[in-house]
């Protein structure tokens, strides 16, 4: 299969409540963030009970919304040109006897800023290029999660363990 589709995230209240200088007033200038996003992927069954998915991605931003300036507990934002997160998914689902069900998958992510920007950060105040090929900040780059679970025949009681491992 393969997919193609475009999306956007306006700005949130709490990045548009402060204008960059300390002007006062709400951050109008602030831009949404357009998305492009692109897919192809396998899916195949595994016999009668199981599945397989295997997914490549890439997902380009433009006007990415990033923190311009952050001191004295204020912080102000602004549109950087771009970023491009890609990667990989894959996924392993399976049915087995006396009710149990087990699910494994794993990401794997690349997210980096395309194009260098400056931030000021700190009292006194710091200005800090980012480089262009640095990774955007709290996303993992790799994700793997697995599931057991048990399904009662017939009244749909269910009850499981799992496990998520996110890299830094």
């Amino acid at each position: 299969y393969s997919n193609a589709g475009k999306g956007f995230e306006t700005p949130k209240f709490a990045e548009l409540a402060y204008r960059p200088g300390g002007a006062t007033g709400l951050n109008f200038s602030l831009r949404p963030a357009d998305s492009l996003h692109r897919e192809i992927g396998l899916k195949t069954l595994l016999g009668d009970h199981g599945r397989l998915n295997l997914a490549l991605f890439r997902i380009d931003v433009t006007d990415e919304i990033v923190v311009n300036s952050n001191a004295g507990g204020r912080s102000d934002f602004k549109n950087v040109p771009g970023t491009r997160r890609k990667g990989l998914e894959l996924g392993w689902t399976q049915k087995f006897s006396s009710g149990f069900e087990s699910a494994l998958s794993y990401t794997l992510l690349d997210a980096i800023f395309k194009q260098p920007f400056t931030t000021v950060t700190g009292t006194p105040s710091v200005a800090v290029t980012v480089p262009a090929g640095s990774k955007l900040p709290g996303i993992a780059r790799n994700i793997l999660y697995g599931e057991l679970l048990w399904r009662h025949p017939s009244n749909g009681f269910h009850a499981g363990v799992e496990g998520r491992y996110n890299s830094r």
